[in-house]
């Protein structure tokens, strides 16, 4: 039976722990590997409780170059700083520690040359596989990777490329889209504006503004436009909004938010223009319902449901690492809920 041991222990090793149970350091290794194959569930108990009581940790770098896999998982996210990238990291990482995986997180801060960066550092930390939520401009070197001698498994976040040549998981974006804006003309707003950062060829802002430009062709009496804006640069958005209400005073006008980001944005500058959500002006967007409803009068959002996609794609890879699926590669698109609250009430018809 083990007993238990109060000292403090520093560096303890593989050896250590083969020592306090009486077996090889092999069947500890194999242990650690979880090949329990030939291994008793007596003497797996016993390990077990060793580890617990000498405070062993494995050294992942002499793991990882030992082993065939190194049970790491690489994320390179475009912007970690946006709400939405918070909760998708969390549904990986509750994946991978499930799968006894560690997760490396890198940001890319938007910019494509720093997203190839991190997956190249990524590689040379020995990762199993790739979840990219890319920045959007790095489709050329994401295709060259996939026939390059260091090509790992991938999945794309949120955004994909078309033609797929990686599992993607994202979100009914045109669905979705085409759904709240029929629901919406039931308000009697024509005229609707999107706003959203630069597009660059990030699908899910493309399949947004193209769904929008559809539900305006179907329907004759309304108008809209597209507005590339920064978020940083309140003033000028400013400008864009009261410009958009001067030209467009017999309108019932609907503002359509890419993000939780630009959806606080455009919200902040309304307060500071004293228009009134839901009265003067519709209002909705992209954004996680909770804090939404809540904002001033309640705004209606599209809930994106990132944990869920970031917990679906990490399986998805799962699924490529050990070669479990090996078919061709699939566009999962998760669906949404729309929340209707008061901004979008338009009590002026």
């Amino acid at each position: 039976m083990l007993k238990n041991s109060t000292d403090k222990q520093k560096n303890v090793t593989i050896a250590d722990v083969a020592a306090y149970v009486g077996v090889s350091k092999t069947t500890i290794s194999r242990y650690l590997n979880k090949n329990f194959e030939f291994m008793s569930q007596e003497t797996q108990e016993k390990i077990d409780e060793a580890i617990k009581v000498l405070k062993y940790r494995p050294n992942r770098i002499a793991q990882t170059l030992k082993a065939k896999n190194s049970n790491i998982i690489g994320v390179t996210i475009a912007d970690i700083g946006n709400p939405f990238s918070s909760l998708l990291i969390k549904g990986i990482n509750d994946v991978c520690r499930a799968n006894n995986y560690q997760l490396l997180v890198t940001n890319a801060d938007n910019l494509a040359e720093r997203e190839r960066e991190n997956i190249e550092s990524l590689l040379d930390s020995q990762v199993d596989g790739l979840l990219v939520n890319t920045t959007g401009n790095n489709y050329k070197y994401l295709q060259e990777f996939k026939d390059s001698d260091n090509f790992k498994p991938i999945v794309l976040l949120d955004r994909f490329i078309n033609p797929l040549i990686y599992d993607s998981v994202t979100m009914n974006n045109a669905e979705v889209t085409r759904n709240i804006l029929d629901e919406l003309l039931k308000n009697d707003y024509d005229h609707y504006v999107y706003f959203s950062e630069d597009i660059n060829g990030i699908s899910s802002r493309i399949e947004r503004k193209k769904a929008m430009e559809e539900f305006l062709s179907r329907n004759a009496n309304t108008s809209g436009e597209t507005n590339i804006i920064k978020k940083n640069d309140i003033n000028d958005i400013k400008e864009i909004i009261e410009n958009i209400l001067n030209k467009n005073k017999d309108k019932n006008i609907c503002f359509f938010a890419n993000n939780d980001e630009i959806l606080k944005v455009l919200i902040e500058c309304l307060y500071d223009l004293n228009i009134r959500i839901g009265a003067d002006i519709g209002i909705f967007g992209f954004a996680e319902e909770k804090w939404a409803r809540l904002i001033g009068p309640g705004i209606t959002s599209i809930d994106e449901n990132p944990y869920e996609m970031g917990e679906r794609a990490a399986k998805l890879l799962f699924e490529r690492i050990d070669g479990s699926r090996k078919d061709d590669f699939i566009l999962e698109e998760i669906p949404v809920k729309i929340h209707l609250n008061y901004s979008t009430r338009n009590i002026k018809k």
